[in-house]
């Protein structure tokens, strides 16, 4: 987390989402390779976890007080994702 707000407080102007990504190298250090000014795709785990980050941040452009807490985060919740195609014909094509 410290690594993660170093690199965001480094950035002149930056304000929002942050998508930081990188690896873990061999001497166990992280290795930054993209910031993506955006929400990434693991998005839904954090707000189902408890952080309310689309109410936070118009709480903050419309000047209201914040309600941003850190301390009521539901724990060992598990996100699962896939992706599929369903395709399925006209009605006058189905072989019913």
């Amino acid at each position: 987390m410290e690594l993660a707000k170093s690199v965001a407080e480094a950035l002149p102007g930056a304000r929002g989402p942050l998508n930081l990504q990188g690896f873990v190298d061999g001497n166990n250090e992280v290795q930054f390779t993209e910031v993506n000014a955006r929400f990434g795709g693991g998005f839904p785990l954090t707000a189902e976890a408890g952080a309310n980050f689309c109410r936070w941040i118009l709480e903050e452009m419309c000047g209201f007080p914040s309600s941003a807490t850190f301390s009521a985060w539901r724990d060992h919740l598990l996100m699962l994702r896939f992706d599929s195609a369903v395709f399925i014909p006209e009605p006058s094509q189905l072989a019913w």
